[in-house]
């Protein structure tokens, strides 16, 4: 049975499973789900588990005398080598937090900035590649998951020091912040360079 062709919550569970890259237990993964906004019931899961292993998608091993543990078979997903390097250089990333958080505040303002737009234009491209390989459906969605993971981290570090930094410092982003979306709505918005040049046009 090809991966496309799997319904809806297959998908989910095994993109879950593959942007984790970690073992799980049922009740920890049931957890995980539901915090994640992907609304399954126990005995929906323990099925679509089954069928997943029933593809070789996902393995199950029995570790010590009670723990049952979940993971993706990669053996049997060579073909995503692009998520397989992608989760790699999400691990690497991880370990840059310390370089991240040494930043000044609004230094950390500016680099998020930067990071959430560049994401927002990686998984544009998905969702654009989505019209032109549509076989392609699922490499897409994985590739997002981990897209959305891997930048999603300094968000994560960013909130973290703002709870930690004096009141001050948190004024400073916010600072920080909203000169940055002022800049981007007068240049998109207020000043409408488009508006101008359509106008010349229209002009005798």
């Amino acid at each position: 049975m090809p991966i496309e062709e799997l319904d809806e919550y297959c998908k989910k569970l095994l993109v879950a499973f593959i942007a984790s890259d970690r073992k799980w237990n049922f009740n920890e993964f049931l957890h995980m789900l539901n915090k994640s906004n992907i609304r399954i019931s126990t005995p929906t899961l323990s099925e679509h588990l089954k069928h997943l292993r029933g593809l070789k998608l996902i393995t199950r091993k029995r570790e010590g005398k009670q723990r049952i543990s979940y993971e993706v078979n990669w053996e049997k997903l060579k073909y995503l080598q692009k998520t397989i390097t992608s989760q790699n250089a999400l691990k690497r990333i991880t370990e840059n937090e310390k370089i991240f958080t040494f930043f000044p505040i609004a230094e950390q303002v500016m680099f998020l900035t930067n990071v959430l737009s560049l994401r927002n234009l990686q998984e544009l491209k998905l969702e654009i590649l989505d019209t032109l390989e549509p076989d392609k459906n699922f490499e897409h969605n994985v590739q997002y998951a981990l897209t959305h993971q891997f930048f999603d981290l300094f968000r994560t570090w960013f909130i973290k020091n703002c709870y930690e930094t004096p009141n001050e410092n948190k004024l400073v982003a916010l600072q920080t912040v909203e000169s940055n979306i002022k800049h981007f709505e007068d240049e998109l918005f207020i000043r409408k360079p488009w508006k101008s040049q359509n106008t010349k046009k229209d002009c005798p």
